[in-house]
């Protein structure tokens, strides 16, 4: 079963799309609000920014880490994130440990992905290297863990 997210904060972006408005979202805490129609979208407005493209989020808590969920925009839009990398971090953020490199499908479905080893944390940070149509932007509806 996915943790709950109550206690979850969005701690950072590399960038964020405000302009996406209420509905859409466009900002890292669209990523973990728990519907699956509004997301997280790299800057756009004035100038796309290129990847690699990150969210931190603090989960309130130390839990251990077996896997994430993640949730496609709900669009065919190119940008949906390809290689990712999943980096935790026990000390506030402050310094950050690579655990593994997740391949996602361009699907707006959700899938599961269990990580080569389980660890302890209360940060997690994915870090976006490519997208799906080889866009320079990325997005991301949902993202939790278990």
């Amino acid at each position: 079963a996915l943790y709950s997210r109550s206690r979850w904060q969005f701690v950072e972006a590399s960038s964020e799309a405000p302009e996406e408005g209420e509905t859409n979202g466009g900002l890292g805490s669209h990523a973990i609000d728990g519907n699956s129609l509004s997301f997280w979208h790299s800057q756009w407005a004035g100038g796309e920014v290129a990847g690699p493209h990150y969210l931190i989020f603090d989960l309130g808590a130390t839990v251990t880490l077996h896997g994430l969920s993640f949730i496609g925009r709900q669009s065919d839009n190119d940008g949906k994130p390809e290689e990712v990398v999943v980096s935790i971090s026990n000390d506030y953020g402050q310094t950050w440990e690579d655990i593994d490199t997740l391949y996602l499908d361009n699907i707006n479905a959700e899938k599961r992905f269990l990580l080569d080893d389980f660890k302890e944390c209360n940060y997690i940070k994915i870090t976006i290297n490519t997208q799906h149509g080889g866009v320079v932007y990325s997005h991301l509806a949902e993202i939790a863990a278990f």
